[in-house]
């Protein structure tokens, strides 16, 4: 055939012709009071600080582009962040609808969950993290996960506190209950020995924590509690389940470091070794 003649697979139909260039779009709506002030506020941030959360879900409903919702100041705190810090959890809510990011972080690194734990807010991490509908967003766990610049997560902060119903409701919501600190691998239940705290420790380990979790120095909690002299939490340990022999890097077990304390740790309880429960007959 002759080079105009169609080839067997040209289509029937004429292909529209691709233009040169793409036709000039119309520009989008201006942003409603773009403009910040000398600390980076934009007039949302500014209605959450002063307290007029009306004046911020009418400027967020005018903001159809989203260009304010996720603005950071100079602090890099967003609207969101200022509405945790304020104890605004209703507006925190409608801002995590409005499609507001959750895994922005500040300077120090938080993000508004880590600020919500850290102020104890069992409100605003409802706001943050439940579902109320199919029609809503669905749990967010990805934030529970970002560590701020401390290397903490929401779920250290919480125990941190000494929440234990921060804790519960976190673990719910998927929340890892076995996430390392980056510095010294510690966990949460590590976390909770450091702070003495046999009620975090009794229920992170009913929450499914792992009682013989290592840290990068090869030491487990029982390790910390022996090392720290906390008797009653290092007993508490070894009735649920703690390895009494299992040796750190520098091949110290709990055992050996009691001895080396002087501590009568182990004259009248039962203890595990290697998963085993052994009946102390001294």
């Amino acid at each position: 055939p002759s080079p105009q003649s169609p080839s067997p697979q040209s289509p029937s139909v004429p292909l529209p012709s691709v233009p040169l260039s793409p036709p000039p779009l119309s520009p989008p709506p201006p942003c409603p009071l773009p403009e910040a002030d000398e600390d980076g506020d934009t007039f949302l941030h500014q209605a959450i600080i002063h307290g007029a959360p009306d004046i911020a879900l009418h400027v967020l409903y005018k903001d159809v582009n989203r260009c304010l919702i996720d603005q950071q100041n100079y602090l890099m705190q967003t609207p969101l962040h200022l509405a945790v810090v304020t104890d605004e959890w209703r507006l925190a809510r409608s801002l995590v609808l409005a499609g507001a990011n959750m895994c922005l972080q500040d300077l120090r690194g938080n993000t508004p969950l880590h600020l919500a734990c850290a102020q104890q807010s069992l409100e605003a991490v409802w706001a943050l993290t439940d579902q109320l509908s199919p029609d809503e967003i669905p749990i967010n766990t990805s934030s529970m996960e970002i560590l701020n610049y401390k290397g903490s997560t929401c779920l250290h902060v919480a125990v941190l506190n000494s929440n234990v119903k921060l804790v519960d409701y976190l673990v719910r919501k998927g929340a890892n209950i076995e996430a390392k600190d980056p510095k010294s691998g510690r966990t949460p239940l590590h976390m909770a020995v450091e702070q003495g705290d046999g009620v975090m420790v009794a229920r992170l380990v009913e929450l499914g924590a792992q009682i013989n979790a290592i840290m990068y120095n090869g030491c487990t909690p029982l390790h910390q509690a022996v090392g720290r002299r906390l008797v009653d939490l290092a007993k508490l340990l070894m009735r649920l389940g703690a390895d009494a022999t299992l040796p750190n890097l520098e091949y110290d077990s709990p055992l050996d470091l009691a001895d080396d304390h002087g501590m009568s740790l182990f004259a009248y309880d039962d203890f595990t070794i290697e998963g085993h429960l052994v009946k102390n007959t001294f």
